[in-house]
């Protein structure tokens, strides 16, 4: 908790605020859930993309990611991150 917190700190964030939120049951339920989802998605690291619901695991260079993008039907679903 003291790395969080010194992390918090060191980007600016209300300390007092930030405390009080990570102490909030629905903020933990919310984690909570967002991690299953991603592990039932199949992500098993960070950061894992997803194209049309995919998870991609090709090449992580911009051109790669660019030229496979543009590949994607235009009736796409679109991308999703997990970071």
């Amino acid at each position: 908790l003291e790395t969080i917190e010194a992390i918090a700190k060191t980007i600016g964030l209300d300390i007092l605020r930030f405390n009080q939120d990570l102490a909030k049951q629905e903020l933990l339920d919310r984690v909570q859930k967002d991690f299953k989802n991603g592990v039932r998605s199949g992500v098993n690291g960070m950061p894992t993309i997803f194209l049309n619901s995919v998870r991609y695991n090709g090449e992580r260079t911009y051109a790669a990611l660019k030229n496979t993008i543009y590949s994607l039907p235009d009736n796409s679903s679109g991308i999703e991150l997990f970071f």
